[in-house]
């Protein structure tokens, strides 16, 4: 119930928000963080409750079994974060983003390639740089800085 939620505020909250790739970005650094922390803490516990245990060995051996689903799940999303930001980062108006060989001189030829890179992108019937296009807003040169 409380994955469901969580989901349907996430998804609220994009579709609220004035600057969706700012905000897609943020959660993606925002989760990724969150998991890569609730890991290193459960596996700090995990070793000292296994270690305060009469028989450490079996005590590691039958936590790492009860806790394999929590970092199964953990793994798939701090993975689909990392993609959702990556992707995101791909897909916005981010100088910084550019390898500086790439990089021009002027704004517009910068936002240029951007576009370009988009339509392209698009017209290449790739179905999740659709779909992340579409929530993500416009690629003009008009809203490129």
């Amino acid at each position: 119930m409380l994955t469901l939620v969580t989901i349907a505020l996430l998804a609220i909250t994009l579709w609220l928000s004035l600057n969706r790739r700012r905000t897609a970005l943020q959660l993606a650094v925002g989760v990724s963080l969150l998991m890569i922390v609730e890991r290193r803490v459960v596996i700090h516990e995990q070793g000292t409750l296994a270690s305060s245990a009469h028989n450490p060995q079996v005590a590691q051996s039958v936590l790492g079994q009860l806790l394999n689903g929590f970092f199964v799940l953990t793994a798939w999303v701090l993975g689909v974060a990392l993609a959702v930001g990556v992707i995101t980062v791909l897909m916005g108006p981010y100088r910084w983003a550019w390898p500086p060989a790439r990089r021009s001189s002027g704004r517009g030829a910068a936002c240029g390639r951007q576009v370009a890179v988009t339509t392209a992108a698009r017209s290449a019937g790739w179905p999740l740089t659709r779909l992340v296009s579409s929530w993500a807003g416009p690629s003009s040169p008009g809203s490129c800085f």
